[in-house]
């Protein structure tokens, strides 16, 4: 088995200084600390959340005994809470039982007055309460829910004996601190004396009411795979889903959703409070059965007021009510804001020459900011008419920050030796508070601080202002030219280590291009609009130049 544990970034410690980081960007912070969760064997980060005041919550698997920033750790599931600089606030321990890293998904989640904490997981084994009760999963694994308040203490807990696979399980709380899981199964299973067949996999939704007791459940039905479910709610309790479905026709409760060929995999649905059906429509459509299979959703999220964001997968073409979206490649990302009807804003799609994964949790801040990111990175990436990412020959995982009208913010980076990085959250309190967790084996690489395991290991790290050594290569205002509009005459400003210029007109074509100067002659074009490309080691940075 291999060995896993934590690592936390930040910058102050409540011990001894391990590394002093030196970050290209900002002032560095004076003290940096590294703290490990873990020992001897696989230990991992399930899955984090943030509250308003920076407070980080993790929902962990201790594989063995160890010190854990002076608490004593036994082996099962634990619950901590870090302040913003990293400092341990408490501990809760639930010993003996197993629980694996999601490939997607969020297993824990804070009540909306932030005075209450659920997790859920699919779990195997047997679980010591702090009570001092025992709990046990059947054979073939439990789902099992916990409640806690904000000071770490045990509430409750559910266990419902169905194995619905810990790979993809969403979970949320609405504002009468009722419990939402989305999911799905392949099994037959039984809830409420009803006993639920799959045709080949089906969603499945569940609410529990605040008093532990289950409320009402809903299925997806189809005669294919539903590979996928996520949830949230709005300010009102109702549900919003976002599902990969590949049936013919999806059936939610009493409402039917044709699929045709070519109509998209990726399902939306409003359910309201009780569960029922209001609305359903589809996106991603390609008018081709084939590039369907590869659009499907990753995450949906609320914003707090009256809007939604989702991201996912989209093939080489898809339609996304008016926005249609045209790439040369077969693997693609996107973001997209939609409004309480399931219209979409705006779609940003990020487009690939290789296959990477985006399968993290994200999140919004307070005025509407997304932050996203990517993992497994080893070829370019084109961020719309923004920027082209270039990896220097080494995989990276890629950070991302959109503004609430779509526009890229900016993109960092982290580097390894290997594909063994993964982010399995982006998690923000405010804009200059932004928090990645994932895991990691081989390296890791902040700017010019690496980090080295021989085996798999979990991480938190803290970005924005407080940064220690992630890289940021994109950012809205990396170039400026000016004056903009000119006669062409125009200046370059940059603090970016740009090594060519390269000029193109609006039918694509190149007509000019050479080494990087600050100042540069194009009077010689006709009047018009113009994109020029700053090219530099990290990417392509790209700017709309006018003449006239």
């Amino acid at each position: 088995m291999r060995k896993l544990r934590l690592l936390i970034l930040g910058f102050t410690l409540n011990g001894s200084l391990i590394i002093n980081a030196q970050s290209e960007f900002g002032t560095p912070p004076e003290l940096n600390w590294l703290v490990e969760f873990g020992q001897d064997s696989s230990s991992h980060i399930i899955s984090s959340t943030v509250d308003s005041e920076s407070n980080v919550y993790s929902f962990a698997y201790a594989g063995d005994a160890f010190t854990f920033l002076n608490e004593e750790v036994e082996p099962g599931l634990v619950v901590f809470k870090q302040n913003g600089a990293g400092e341990l606030q408490w501990l809760t321990q639930f010993n003996g039982a197993y629980a694996d890293i999601p490939i997607t998904g969020n297993n824990i989640c804070l009540s909306q007055n932030e005075d209450k904490i659920a997790i859920a997981a699919d779990f195997d084994g047997e679980i010591t309460l702090p009570d001092g009760s025992n709990i046990s999963a059947v054979s073939s694994g439990s789902l099992l829910i916990i409640n806690m308040d904000s000071d770490g203490a045990y509430l409750s807990n559910i266990v419902e004996d169905i194995s619905i696979g810990y790979d993809e399980l969403s979970l949320v709380m609405d504002s009468q601190e009722n419990i939402i899981i989305s999911t799905h199964f392949y099994n037959v299973i039984e809830i409420a004396d009803s006993v639920l067949i799959p045709d080949q996999g089906d969603g499945l939704i569940l609410k529990y009411g605040s008093n532990g007791v289950l409320e009402w459940f809903q299925t997806i039905k189809g005669n294919s795979v539903n590979y996928s479910v996520y949830a949230t709610v709005d300010n009102s309790d109702e549900i919003y889903l976002i599902s990969e479905d590949n049936s013919d026709t999806a059936y939610i409760g009493d409402l039917i959703q044709p699929m045709l060929e070519g109509d998209g995999n990726i399902l939306l649905v409003k359910l309201n409070s009780n569960g029922i059906a209001q609305w359903s429509k589809l996106l991603g459509a390609s008018n081709d059965i084939i590039i369907d299979y590869y659009g499907w959703p990753t995450d949906i999220i609320f914003d707090g007021i009256d809007h939604f964001y989702i991201k996912g997968w989209h093939g080489s073409y898809s339609i996304f009510d008016d926005v249609e979206i045209n790439s040369d490649y077969t693997w693609n990302k996107f973001i997209a804001r939609i409004d309480s009807e399931g219209s979409v804003d705006w779609l940003y799609s990020i487009q690939e020459a290789s296959l990477a994964r985006d399968y993290m949790h994200f999140s919004s801040d307070d005025e509407g900011n997304v932050y996203s990111g990517h993992e497994r990175v080893k070829d370019s990436l084109f961020f719309g008419d923004d920027f082209i990412y270039i990896p220097s020959g080494q995989p990276a995982s890629l950070i991302t920050s959109y503004s609430v009208d779509g526009t890229l913010n900016w993109v960092k980076e982290i580097k390894s030796d290997t594909l063994n990085v993964d982010l399995n959250s982006v998690l923000v309190a405010d804009s200059n508070q932004v928090f990645i967790t994932g895991t990691y084996r081989d390296s890791m690489l902040f700017a010019n601080d690496e980090f080295y395991s021989l085996n798999r290991k979990g991480f938190i790290a803290l970005l924005g202002d407080f940064t220690i050594g992630v890289e940021e290569i994109f950012s809205q205002d990396a170039i400026k030219l000016y004056p903009n509009p000119s006669n062409g005459w125009i200046t370059i400003d940059t603090d970016k280590k740009i090594e060519r210029i390269r000029v193109l007109n609006m039918k694509g074509q190149i007509v000019y291009s050479g080494q990087f100067q600050e100042q540069l002659n194009l009077q010689y074009l006709p009047c018009g609009s113009y994109i020029l490309e700053a090219i530099s080691e990290k990417g392509i940075f790209k700017e709309r130049l006018l003449i006239q």
